[in-house]
């Protein structure tokens, strides 16, 4: 974990062929952001923790042809994908965003999203553990057919504008079977577009730790909820 992972995991993406899967197991990776792209999945092992860079440099601005309000806030992330299809996150291992030592600046957009989606469909994040987010936790940006599963999510405390789950304008919404402790907001739902957030179920959830809302419909509301 001494040595960023970035290059090798990103090679290791752009070589899964489409239906595949890239695999983390046995140990701690540093990374920096990468990219996911069309019809794979980013399988990490419950032996695995994919452990965010503490360097904003290793962090590229991103800037997807959204649109939308709440990219002021959003700039930077550990995991992205952007117009993607068919994008899975599972394995049972753990996302730590490295928020409890780095990235304590109150200002959202110096720091880096643990799980960005923006304009793709058909995503799933699921078996997935999160902890110690650097700024939110999940967010999903126009993004449609989403599926959010048995997914933990533990800042522990931490606070600062730690959202557990965003979802900004996206369409066919399944949230379930998922914990959240969060740093800020436990699951929001945000619109910055005129597209609204649409067909969203929200089912079998538990909140352990809230430090501001339980279940919030703003901070931004554009579109209709």
């Amino acid at each position: 974990s001494d040595v960023c992972s970035s290059d090798l995991i990103q090679s290791a993406i752009a070589a899964c062929p489409a239906g595949g899967f890239v695999w983390l197991h046995n140990g701690t990776f540093l990374s920096g952001t990468i990219i996911l792209n069309n019809n794979m999945t980013l399988f990490i092992d419950p032996t695995a923790t994919l452990l965010g860079s503490g360097s904003a440099s290793d962090y590229p601005i991103l800037n997807p042809p959204a649109n939308n309000s709440q990219q002021v806030n959003c700039d930077m992330a550990l995991v992205y994908a952007q117009s993607s299809s068919n994008v899975t996150v599972t394995g049972g291992g753990t996302i730590n965003g490295n928020g409890r030592a780095n990235f304590t600046s109150g200002v959202e957009a110096t720091r880096p999203i643990s799980i960005w989606t923006a304009l793709c469909n058909h995503v799933t994040l699921q078996n997935i553990n999160i902890v110690d987010a650097a700024m939110w936790t999940i967010v999903n940006m126009q993004s449609d057919y989403l599926t959010i599963s048995n997914v933990t999510v533990n800042d522990d405390g931490l606070n600062g504008n730690r959202d557990g789950c965003d979802v900004v304008d996206c369409w066919h919404v399944l949230i379930e079977n998922c914990t959240i402790d969060s740093g800020d907001d436990s699951i929001c739902l945000k619109s910055g577009n005129s597209r609204g957030v649409n067909d969203l179920l929200v089912t079998n959830c538990t909140i352990t730790k809230s430090q501001s809302n339980g279940l919030k419909l703003g901070t931004a509301s554009t579109g209709t909820f």
